[in-house]
């Protein structure tokens, strides 16, 4: 007599709650570090941005300055400073530069030094301060006008 042997093999028609959950927390484990390095992305643009707007005010300030004539009240020894509606500085980024009224978080000003270094040479020291939501930010800019 032959004996037939009748196994059935099943096929796999799906995924395992635990395969499943294993697959959800890598997941979730890839998308949190997504996300942080977004956030971590978009506070280093914010940052390079207000740097660059102030980078850019200091130095039209600088070419402005150095095109004065040597006696001029500009160039008087001293810390001289602009009112925010009247600093040539779009300060709170709405588009529209100097309209009344207007404030932001860019402070400018600068400090002539009389002779310092040497005779009929000014020392010119820019300064322009900012804050942002993480923390402040200070930039010097140092420029020397002769009298030629």
């Amino acid at each position: 007599m032959s004996m037939k042997l009748n196994l059935s093999i099943q096929e796999n028609k799906g995924f395992t709650i635990v395969e499943v959950m294993i697959s959800l927390a890598i997941f979730s484990i890839g998308f949190l570090a997504y996300s942080g390095l977004q956030l971590s992305a978009t506070k280093a643009n914010t940052k390079a941005r207000w740097l660059t707007q102030a980078m850019t005010c200091a130095t039209d300030r600088a070419e402005q300055l150095l095109d004065l004539p040597y006696a001029h009240t500009d160039l008087t020894a001293g810390v001289h400073s602009l009112a925010a509606d009247a600093d040539e500085i779009d300060n709170n980024s709405d588009g529209r530069i100097d309209e009344p009224g207007e404030s932001g978080p860019l402070n400018f000003s600068w400090t002539v030094t009389d002779g310092a270094t040497l005779n009929n040479v000014k020392t010119i020291n820019i300064a322009i301060a900012w804050s942002s939501p993480y923390d402040q930010h200070t930039m010097n800019l140092v420029y020397y006008k002769a009298d030629l």
